[in-house]
């Protein structure tokens, strides 16, 4: 028996990252896992039938001591991993905000602890903080050409028109930027947006390489820092934020930061 697993769909943009790591992961349903069509249509029955279990990798029953899944797991693959191992140990993981995500009471039935990046999200049920490890792939190398000034890459989440602001101003004063705003789920409903395709974790660092400054922009109340804090620093790339509370972090430093909205253009 492992002491751990990682619970995570393979068309997971962190999946091949961290096998390439030597994590153990295991897939939550055994067929279809990796088909727009079939999360989607898993997501619709979960709101009328939280108990449905068809599907599921029966390979999840006795393969580890602990299980960690991240928030976009459905708790119905917690509730089956408990049900079939009463002393296991399970984390579910918040990398979003609880508003993007399953509530943490979903997860009650399955014992599960819970853990988030997000630190007031983690003081609403004195949930575990635990803020994003970055693994890194790739490392910039002095003198490497930049293609843009700013690049962002990740999911609208509620932040389309504030990027598309921020690109055209950065535009105006004649700053080049590379903006990937990819939909927020599988099947956007505003399909007039002019949506990135989604690329690979691989295709994100390499465009970060790129670049000389990394744009972060936080969803509406998210308190804990992205993964692109930790990737510009671990790439030695400048970074924007609108984050103010990164000034409170021992790692930061007015000369690589710059906060929208505290610091002058």
């Amino acid at each position: 028996m492992n002491e751990y697993v990682i619970v995570m769909d393979k068309q997971y943009i962190g999946y091949p990252l961290y096998k390439s790591k030597g994590c153990i992961m295991i897939e939550p349903y055994a067929y279809l896992s990796n088909s727009k069509i079939f999360r989607k249509l898993r997501s619709i029955i979960y709101k009328y039938n939280k108990e449905w279990t068809i599907g599921l990798n029966k390979k999840l029953i006795g393969i580890s001591k602990t299980y960690i899944l991240y928030d976009s797991i459905s708790p119905v693959v917690a509730n089956y991993i408990r049900k079939n191992n009463p002393d296991a140990r399970i984390i579910v993981y918040y990398i979003n905000p609880e508003k993007y995500s399953y509530k943490f009471k979903e997860y009650e039935k399955s014992d599960a602890e819970i853990w988030t990046f997000d630190e007031s999200d983690s003081m609403k049920l004195n949930n575990r903080w635990n803020p994003l490890i970055y693994f890194g792939t790739k490392t910039a190398v002095e003198n490497e050409k930049k293609e843009y000034d700013v690049v962002f890459v990740g999911a609208d989440k509620g932040r389309y028109s504030q990027l598309i602001d921020i690109k055209k101003e950065l535009n105006n004063r004649g700053i080049s930027t590379k903006f990937y705003i990819m939909p927020s789920s599988d099947f956007p409903l505003f399909n007039k947006r002019k949506y990135s395709k989604r690329i690979s974790y691989e295709e994100n660092i390499n465009l970060i390489l790129e670049s000389k400054v990394l744009l972060d922009i936080m969803q509406v109340n998210q308190t804990g820092y992205t993964m692109r804090i930790p990737e510009s620093m671990v790439n030695h790339i400048k970074l924007i934020t609108n984050n103010m509370k990164i000034s409170e972090y021992d790692f930061y430093t007015p000369n690589n930061i710059f906060i929208i909205g505290k610091d002058s253009y």
